[in-house]
C-alpha cells in the first residue's frame, strides 16, 4: 500500500491521525455500537495516509488513490475486498473530515465518489424472515414484532415506519398514505397487505379505534438493539444485514414473484427507475429458475410422441 511519506506538502494544521483519534473518542463517549467496526476501518486508512498528514493534505485525488490501492489488497481468505467493504472505509473517512469541517480544523471536504453495488443488493430469503419474526416475538420489546412484520410487507423506510402517524394509516383503502416528508419529497400511497393489517389493527384499537391520532409506536424512535438482538437470536449474522435489508426484501419478493419495476418504483417511492432496476436482476435469475423446472420435458413429450406413433402403426398393421 502506498505511504503517505510521498503526499505534496500542504499547509500545517491538525493531523490525520489526531483527528481520528478524536472522532473515535467521541463516538466512544456516546456509546455508538459501530465503536468497533471503525476502529478496525481507521487501521487501513491511518496506514495510507499516515498519522502525521495535515488534514488538508487530504484531497479527492488521494482519496481515488486509496480506494484503487484497497481494491487492489487480498483479505485473509486471498480474495479482492469487496466493494461494501472499501466503501465502509471511505465512508468511515469521510465522516472524519465532515467532523473536522464541523470543528473548524478543515476548510473543506474532499469529493467522495461512493462505488455502487448494483444489482446484489442483500435480501432476506424466506426462511430468514420467518426466523426473524419468531426472533422478534421473544424480544421484549413489545412493538418490534409489529414493526418487524410491517418493514418487509410494506417496503418502508425505517425513518418512515418509525415516524408513522394513524392518520396516515388508512385501513378502509388497504393503504398507508405518505405525505411529502419522504426522503423524495413526494406523496405516496404504500399497500397494506393481510400481514400488516393484522400487525397493526391490535395497536390501532388500543389507541382508540378510528379516533387512534398521533405517533403509531408512540414515543418510540429508534429499534437498534432490540433488531439486532433478534437477528443474532434468528442466527442471522450477516453483518451485511441492517433493518434496511427488510426494504431490499420487500422489493426483491416482489420481483422476483413477477410485480413490475414500474409498480415498484411507485411504492417504494424512487424517483427514477434506474434506482428501482437494482432489482431487475432478481426477475431474471427466478424466471431462469422457473424455466429450469422445465428441463426434461421436451424429452418426456417427444416419447410420448414415438410411443404414440409406435402404437398408431401397431393398430394399422392389424387392420391391415
Amino acid at each position: 500500500m502506498t505511504s503517505a511519506t510521498d503526499t505534496v506538502a500542504a499547509p500545517a494544521g491538525m493531523t490525520f491521525g489526531a483527528m481520528v483519534e478524536k472522532f473515535l473518542a467521541k463516538k466512544k463517549s456516546e456509546g455508538k455500537r459501530s465503536i468497533q467496526d471503525d476502529e478496525e476501518r481507521s487501521v487501513p486508512l491511518l496506514a495510507f495516509f499516515g498519522k502525521a498528514t495535515p488534514l488538508a493534505a487530504i484531497r479527492t485525488r488521494r482519496v481515488a488513490e486509496y480506494r484503487m490501492a484497497r481494491r487492489a489488497t487480498t483479505s485473509r481468505l486471498g480474495r479482492p475486498l469487496a466493494p461494501a467493504t472499501v466503501n465502509r472505509e471511505v465512508a468511515l473517512l469521510r465522516s472524519i473530515l465532515r467532523m473536522a469541517l464541523a470543528w473548524d480544523e478543515l476548510e473543506r471536504v474532499p469529493v467522495f465518489e461512493m462505488t455502487k453495488e448494483q444489482g446484489k443488493q442483500r435480501y432476506l430469503a424466506l426462511d430468514e424472515i420467518t426466523r426473524l419474526l419468531a426472533a422478534c416475538a421473544e424480544s421484549r420489546s413489545r412493538l418490534l414484532l409489529a414493526i418487524v412484520t410491517a418493514a418487509p410487507h410494506t417496503g418502508l423506510r425505517k425513518g418512515e415506519l418509525l415516524r408513522l402517524i394513524w392518520e396516515r394509516v388508512d385501513f378502509a383503502r388497504s393503504v398507508i398514505a405518505l405525505g411529502r416528508q419522504t426522503k423524495s419529497g413526494k406523496g405516496r400511497d404504500v399497500p397494506i397487505n393481510q400481514a400488516v393489517y393484522g400487525a397493526l389493527a391490535p395497536l390501532r384499537a388500543a389507541a382508540g379505534g378510528q379516533d387512534a391520532s398521533g405517533r403509531v409506536w408512540g414515543a418510540l424512535r429508534d429499534i437498534d438493539t432490540p433488531y439486532r438482538t433478534a437477528l443474532t437470536r434468528a442466527k442471522i449474522l450477516d453483518p451485511d444485514v441492517t433493518f434496511h435489508t427488510l426494504r431490499h426484501s420487500f422489493a426483491g419478493h416482489y420481483v422476483m414473484r413477477g410485480g413490475r419495476l414500474e409498480k415498484l418504483q411507485e411504492i417504494l417511492g424512487h424517483s427514477s427507475i434506474k434506482t428501482t432496476e437494482i432489482y431487475k436482476h432478481l426477475a431474471a435469475d427466478y424466471l431462469t429458475g422457473a424455466t429450469a423446472l422445465l428441463e426434461g420435458l421436451g424429452a418426456e413429450i417427444n416419447a410420448q410422441s414415438t410411443h404414440g406413433a409406435e402404437t398408431a402403426a401397431e393398430q394399422q398393421a392389424g387392420v391391415s
